[in-house]
Formats: C-alpha cells, sequence, structure tokens
C-alpha cells in the first residue's frame, strides 16, 4: 500500500481528484485529496490574506495531523509552487514528488514568476474589477475546451465542472516561494507531461525547459486536466511512481 496525497491546481478543490482517488483507493492505496483555503468546500475560508504559505500550510497539516510518511506527494498544474514548500517544511516525510503538466517553482520566485510583467498586471486589474480586489475568476471551461490545454475535455464534463470552480485567491500566485533549504535531495522527484508542459518546455520556458531536463519525465497524451480526461492513463502512472 502507498500513502498519496493529492494537491489540486487552481479554481478546483480536492473534489477534481474524485476519478484518480477512487482508483488509487480501489487498488488498495491510502489516499489523501487536498482541497487548499479558498476552494472548494473551503471556498468561505479564503480572504485577503490567503497566500502560499496558506496553502503550502495547508498541505503539511494534513500530512502532519493524519500521521503520514513515506507519501508519494502529487501536484497539479499550480501546486507545482505549493509541493517545494512542503517538501522543504517536512521532508522526512516524503518520498515522492510527482508533477502533474507542472514544474517544481524554485526558491524566490512565484507561480505567475514565468508570465511577463505587464501580463501579471492585466490579471492584477481583473481581480480588482472582477475578484473584490483579492480573487482571479475562474476561468469558462467550455472556452478552455476549445484551446489545446482543454484537449480532451469533453462538453458535458465542462457542465459539470464549471459550477463547481471557485475564484483563485491571487496572492498565492503572486507570493514568491520562501523555502528553508531543508535537503530534499533523497526525495525522487517526477513530471508527468501532458501538452501544456511539453509545450512550455519546448518554448524554452525556465522551470519547464529544466523540469524536462533534470527530472524523470512520463508522458501522457491529453491536456492539461489529465484528472478529468485521462484519469485511468493517470492512475497507472501514479501507481507506476510508487512501485518504481
Amino acid at each position: 500500500m502507498t500513502t498519496y496525497v493529492l494537491v489540486p491546481g487552481m479554481w478546483v478543490g480536492g473534489w477534481a481528484w474524485r476519478d484518480v482517488t477512487d482508483r488509487l483507493r480501489a487498488a488498495g492505496h491510502d489516499v489523501y485529496p487536498v482541497t487548499l483555503t479558498g476552494l472548494g468546500e473551503r471556498t468561505h475560508l479564503g480572504g485577503v490574506g490567503t497566500g502560499l504559505d496558506t496553502h503550502i500550510t495547508d498541505v503539511v497539516n494534513v500530512i502532519l495531523h493524519e500521521d503520514l510518511r513515506d507519501v508519494v506527494l502529487v501536484g497539479h498544474s499550480y501546486a507545482g509552487t505549493v509541493l517545494p514548500g512542503v517538501a522543504d517544511r517536512v521532508p522526512d516525510r516524503i518520498a515522492t514528488q510527482v508533477y502533474v503538466d507542472s514544474a517544481p517553482t524554485a526558491d524566490g520566485e512565484s507561480h505567475f514568476g514565468i508570465h511577463p510583467a505587464e501580463a501579471i498586471e492585466g490579471m492584477a486589474g481583473h481581480v480588482r474589477e472582477h475578484g473584490n480586489g483579492w480573487r482571479l475568476p475562474a476561468p469558462d471551461f467550455a472556452e478552455m475546451a476549445a484551446h489545446p490545454g482543454g484537449e480532451g475535455l469533453t462538453g458535458e464534463q465542462c457542465r459539470l465542472i464549471q459550477p463547481r470552480t471557485s475564484d483563485h485567491p491571487f496572492a498565492t500566485v503572486t507570493e514568491p516561494l520562501a523555502l528553508t533549504g531543508s535537503d530534499t535531495s533523497a526525495h525522487r522527484r517526477i513530471v508527468i507531461a501532458c501538452n501544456e508542459f511539453r509545450g512550455l518546455a519546448e518554448a524554452g520556458i525556465g522551470r519547464y525547459q529544466q523540469a524536462a531536463a533534470a527530472l524523470e519525465v512520463h508522458h501522457l497524451a491529453t491536456g492539461h486536466w489529465p484528472m478529468f480526461t485521462a484519469p485511468q492513463e493517470l492512475t497507472d502512472l501514479l501507481d507506476s511512481a510508487a512501485k518504481a
């Protein structure tokens, strides 16, 4: 039996992992899907002060209070910025870090640090106008499905996903990651590369290009939301990651 902690990306809660969670549990694994503060069923707990450190603490507290060890820590998309912070705080509890269509963010960088300053300011304006000054409104999943990142999403899936999305606390993606320097060298680090990771790595985007060159990479031919579009294939890769 393997212990998995599953961390979602932007705009969704732990519910997004359901199809993967059910499959992993059916295979006999212990699985903890996390909902980060301000999202999913914890939407009401978010506020102006909800930042990256809040989300790191959310995951750390699940690991500590459930007394989890030898954890396979899995993060999708934005969670590539959360995972290094969690591993830094509880390095002795983590066995493997898995980045699903994501890459590890470096110390001192923010999740949105890969974007030009003018793009971030544009999003900040959107937050001020439509997100009460602290939330980034969720995208339209039906529109997303028409682009490469949404490859594989069906109309029915979009109709089910959209009402369960939450506007995302904006400070979490602009706050720089602050690591203490804990030794995480013993952790196995794996990337499950979907379309977005491959595109960003090929475009020479720093953290993605570096991860493609330095980490163990497994390819999954689907869009940016494999927990919805390819749950069995994603489950198989996670199961293999634990056994290797």
